[in-house]
């Protein structure tokens, strides 16, 4: 990560040294800016970053104690009813007022994937208005950063997340109210280890991921029958079930389901038309998606039965 361009840029653009002290009046004055702040996607992806920009500049003697790095928070989601209107900073403030707030329902529900999906009233709040997190840090910060950042740590990390995973959202602090690194770590950061863990290890349940189960929700009653372009079903997908990331994410997914060679699937959960790899390319050498087409597998009744959908839980997004 010290040789990546990005990294680079951060240390020429503020004048980073590491062999001085940042506790120091004197030697702050020699930093091009007096301050950084970190403005990303409000969503869990958002949250990894800044904690990796946290962790970048914990590499520098007492520059996060000196106040130097700030967050300003955008917001997740928001509620309108009528003339009221509230924002939510984090997905687990959302969850609590949902718990505390019996007629949620007859809200209008908005949720923002990232910056570039902010209304203009949202980006002129941001800068007008703004919300700041004021980062500290202390030694028992820079401990518990360790425990959740550094490649060392791993079994520990596993436990202290076991340990947050239950937290309800009626126990979590506000994002706003989020300044020390230890609970950007316990309030935030753990909000990203849980998703990211969600969406890359498959359910013991189906054996399926998240993206491959909303893919299979969405097949089993597709709007239209026969073959598709990728494009298409994947906008059923968004469309059906909320699907919050990159468009190619879910291409390589539908990719993924629909191969068939020795090696790949035991059972391939959808049919797929045109130039879908090789064992020996390893699956990597399918076109792109925009040659493929696929469609429902016949056997995706025969493995979820429609009698058993009455017993199946819906999830919100």
């Amino acid at each position: 990560i010290l040789e990546s361009k990005v990294v680079e840029n951060l240390v020429r653009f503020f004048g980073l040294q590491l062999d001085v002290d940042y506790s120091d009046p004197r030697v702050r004055k020699t930093l091009r800016y007096g301050k950084c702040v970190i403005l990303v996607d409000a969503d869990d992806d958002g949250i990894h970053i800044k904690m990796l920009l946290v962790q970048f500049f914990s590499r520098y003697l007492n520059l996060l104690e000196s106040g130097f790095l700030h967050a300003r928070l955008t917001p997740v989601m928001t509620v309108t009813k009528g003339r009221i209107r509230r924002k939510f900073y984090s997905k687990a403030e959302y969850e609590r007022w949902v718990l505390e707030t019996p007629d949620h329902a007859s809200y209008d529900a908005k949720y923002f994937k990232g910056l570039g999906s902010a209304t203009d009233d949202i980006i002129e709040e941001t800068f007008t208005a703004p919300v700041e997190q004021h980062i500290s840090c202390d030694e028992e910060d820079r401990e518990i950063l360790g425990l959740a950042m550094n490649a060392d740590t791993t079994s520990d990390r596993k436990e202290l997340y076991r340990m947050l995973h239950n937290l309800p959202p009626s126990e979590r602090l506000d994002a706003t109210k989020n300044a020390a690194v230890q609970q950007i770590v316990f309030e935030e950061l753990i909000q990203f280890a849980m998703a990211a863990n969600e969406r890359a290890i498959p359910n013991s349940m189906d054996g399926l991921k998240i993206s491959y189960r909303q893919v299979v929700y969405t097949m089993l009653k597709p709007p239209k029958a026969g073959w598709q372009e990728m494009s298409v079903i994947t906008g059923w997908v968004k469309s059906k079930t909320k699907y919050h990331h990159a468009d190619d994410a879910m291409i390589e997914t539908l990719v993924g389901m629909a191969q068939g060679y020795p090696g790949s699937n035991n059972i391939p959960l959808l049919e797929g038309e045109g130039g879908y790899g090789s064992r020996l390319g390893g699956g990597k050498d399918h076109a792109a998606g925009r040659y493929l087409k696929g469609r429902g597998s016949p056997v995706l009744r025969f493995i979820f039965r429609p009698e058993d959908d009455i017993l199946l839980e819906p999830v919100y997004e």
